[in-house]
């Protein structure tokens, strides 16, 4: 069993099929993007920590690890006590702005490509 399938123990086919929806609109963005279960939770990366998702009660976080740096352009962010990450809460019943989401992934992968020339 993979470390994924062990996640999804427990999970409500409706939980499941949302975290696959959000899996693949993420890894749809570029080959480059890898996934991994770190501290419970699906996290990705694309050069550094990209976005992870947290599983709630009604829906799903779509954290940013820099979050508080999209905030400006992206003010459907929620940074609220947080020092540096901000996330999208999406709702399992809910229909989604798909468009949004891989908005947000893209300029989170932008601000992680110009982290990786600076660090070099």
């Amino acid at each position: 069993m993979t470390p994924y399938e062990n996640f999804l123990k427990g999970k409500t086919k409706v939980e499941e099929e949302a975290f696959n929806a959000l899996i693949s609109i993420i890894k749809g963005e570029s080959d480059k993007i890898q996934m991994s279960i770190k501290y419970g939770l699906p996290f990705f990366d694309y050069y550094t920590g990209l976005c992870y998702l947290n599983g709630k009660a009604k829906g799903i976080d779509l954290g940013f690890m820099k979050g508080k740096l999209l905030q400006e352009s992206f003010p459907e962010l929620n940074g609220e006590k947080r020092k540096q990450t901000a996330s999208l809460f999406i709702e399992y019943y809910e229909d989604w702005d798909v468009e949004l989401i891989r908005k947000l992934i893209v300029a989170a992968m932008k601000l992680n490509e110009s982290s990786a020339r600076n660090f070099k």
